[in-house]
């Protein structure tokens, strides 16, 4: 066999390989409430470990009115102090009773990446807060990382507080000035080695740093606003 033909060979299988790779990683749309979005399937011979393929999953809530789900694991600690949980109420996630802390994590996926995301768009008036949480050790205990904004749709600027709950105890990181949440804002955090990442609306904020957590699982806090159209995977 000469030459041109071994290269013509060579270019034709790298490129038959690339187009599986191409269909492996592109993401199927989600319909349903809750789905975790994975790859459809693994090419022969690869997996989604060796590929380094990230887990994303997502929530939208839109389902009965009640408990969360089996895909959710609420922080029990923080339910006995308040005497409640989140749930759902109208498609989308509040504290019941309102103005208590109440925290879950995102237990129905495998696992998550050390650096990680979670977002949600936050809803409410004037003086409501909520928020995002990153590496919840996985347990009934409130030990986590968490940024919580406040004072949503006053025009104003927002409460908006990095948080690490230490068994219930929320010690504050930091807090950010000038930062403005409304209704329907886009509120993410994201951590990567030992660096807490804010945004609201893709607008990134000064970060925090702590070392406490080095792993762990995304989820959710709710104080007194609404939140919606969760979603989470490696940063």
């Amino acid at each position: 066999m000469n030459t041109r033909r071994i290269a013509l060979l060579v270019v034709v299988g790298v490129s038959a390989i690339a187009a599986s790779l191409f269909r492996f990683v592109r993401p199927t749309r989600s319909v349903s409430g809750v789905r975790d979005i994975i790859p459809p399937s693994v090419p022969t011979g690869l997996t989604a470990v060796e590929l380094g393929v990230p887990t994303v999953v997502t929530d939208d809530f839109n389902r009965a009115n009640g408990g969360l789900g089996g895909n959710w694991t609420t922080s029990s600690d923080l339910a006995a102090a308040g005497g409640g949980s989140l749930q759902i109420v109208s498609n989308a996630v509040v504290s019941s009773p309102t103005n208590n802390h109440f925290a879950s994590y995102y237990s129905g996926a495998q696992s998550f990446a050390n650096d990680q995301y979670a977002q949600v768009t936050i809803t409410g008036a004037a003086g409501q807060g909520a928020g995002v949480i990153v590496r919840h050790q996985g347990t009934v205990r409130s030990r986590f990382y968490l940024l919580i904004c406040t004072q949503i749709g006053t025009g104003t600027p927002t409460n908006v507080v990095y948080f690490r709950c230490d068994n219930g105890t929320l010690t504050q990181l930091g807090g950010i000035e000038g930062a403005v949440v409304n209704s329907g804002s886009l509120v993410k955090l994201q951590i990567v080695g030992n660096k807490l990442i804010g945004s609201i609306d893709g607008l990134l904020l000064p970060s925090r740093t702590d070392t406490t957590y080095p792993s762990g699982f995304p989820g959710i806090e709710c104080f007194s606003a609404a939140l919606d159209n969760f979603q989470a995977g490696e940063a």
